[in-house]
């Protein structure tokens, strides 16, 4: 992340690195929910059914934020460098 500009397209980076992490938790803790429940560990399960509510809410809500503003702003931004750059090219 030390390589990207400031900006819209840095914050849509983190935003899709944040994402990756929460979908490698939500399959680990569903995992471990169910070979909680299939093993009887019914208090476990439900434990790990509320991590992973926890970090489902968490996804959607990077969603939110990218969808909402952030890659907006980055696909903005990238159509200014581009618009930019033409320009320059033509002088």
């Amino acid at each position: 992340m030390e390589e990207c500009e400031e900006g819209a397209m840095c914050d849509a980076g983190i935003i899709s690195a944040g994402q990756k992490v929460e979908h490698y938790e939500i399959a680990s803790y569903g995992t471990l929910r169910q070979f909680a429940e299939t093993l009887g560990y019914e208090d476990a399960a439900d434990l790990l059914q509320l991590t992973l509510d926890e970090e489902k809410a968490a996804d959607e809500k990077l969603t939110e934020v990218a969808v909402a503003t952030i890659n907006v702003e980055a696909s903005e931004e990238e159509l200014g460098k581009k618009t930019s750059s033409t320009s320059k090219s033509k002088k």
